[in-house]
């Protein structure tokens, strides 16, 4: 699943849910690495990662929630998670 499409499943979450303040930070990786020994390559690894975290305020108070998990419902929850997340802040500042 690419960016755009989990941003549209977050957005509808959000909408959903109620949410009219949010942010969505996505990051994405890549890494190669080689080692040798004599002159013959003895080791290779490569791998991509990536990372969609959901912040919001509800109620003046901020929620956060985060995964690498990119499937439809795992991002549905994670705007649920961030949504409980903030209801259980026990500061009064308020965001």
């Amino acid at each position: 699943m690419n960016f755009e499409s989990a941003k549209k499943i977050l957005v509808d979450a959000a909408e959903k849910a109620g949410v009219c303040e949010y942010e969505i930070y996505f990051t994405q990786n890549s890494q190669m690495s080689a080692e040798t020994l004599k002159d013959e390559i003895s080791s290779f690894s490569s791998g991509d990662s990536a990372g969609i975290s959901f912040r919001c305020i509800c109620d003046g108070h901020i929620g956060i929630a985060a995964t690498q998990l990119f499937e439809e419902e795992e991002l549905r929850e994670l705007v649920k998670r961030a949504v409980d997340n903030a209801k259980v802040i026990e500061n009064d500042d308020i965001a």
